[in-house]
């Protein structure tokens, strides 16, 4: 089995358990713990999260134990390049509400950086702020997204984080 044919696969079984997520969500972690301490099994894909939201945190936390992925939340570009550089990383998902972490300027560095230059921005936020989305795709961001098309979509963009999402979500 390919890559590809490995991520459809789980694409399909995160969209399918988006509400059990939800209900286990205090069960997910230790499973993925488990999962991820398994020395038979590979490792789960790795996604980068510069994320302050603690609500939104949980949510991310809950189905990615669902979809099988390890999420490093970040706080610096450097943070970012030491988990690059420690492995392969699917994408980085920026929390543009986070008011506490220069994410514009975190993005920057990482697309100045040649080790990180193709990593997957995916950045979420409110989706009437059209300032915040144009300083975010001049920072170099791949896809931005309102947050309520994130929370809804969250189990698909966790495997697969370059899935299209419509424009009027």
């Amino acid at each position: 089995m390919n890559r590809e044919q490995a991520e459809e696969g789980r694409l399909a079984e995160a969209s399918g358990e988006g509400e059990e997520a939800g209900r286990e969500a205090s069960g997910v972690h230790h499973r993925a713990a488990a999962v991820s301490g398994s020395s038979s099994e590979s490792a789960p894909a790795l996604l980068l999260a510069l994320v302050d939201d603690l609500f939104v945190r949980s949510r991310i936390d809950a189905a990615a134990g669902v979809a099988d992925v390890e999420v490093r939340y970040v706080a610096s570009a450097q943070e970012v390049a030491a988990a690059v550089a420690e492995r392969p990383a699917r994408a980085l998902l920026v929390g543009m509400a986070a008011t506490r972490r220069p994410w514009a300027d975190v993005v920057r560095q990482v697309r100045a950086d040649p080790a990180m230059r193709d990593l997957y921005v995916l950045a979420f936020g409110p989706h009437m702020n059209l300032d915040l989305r144009a300083q975010a795709l001049d920072a170099g961001v791949d896809q931005v997204v309102a947050n309520s098309a994130f929370t809804r979509l969250l189990p698909t963009l966790l495997v697969m984080p370059s899935a299209p999402v419509p424009e009027d979500e």
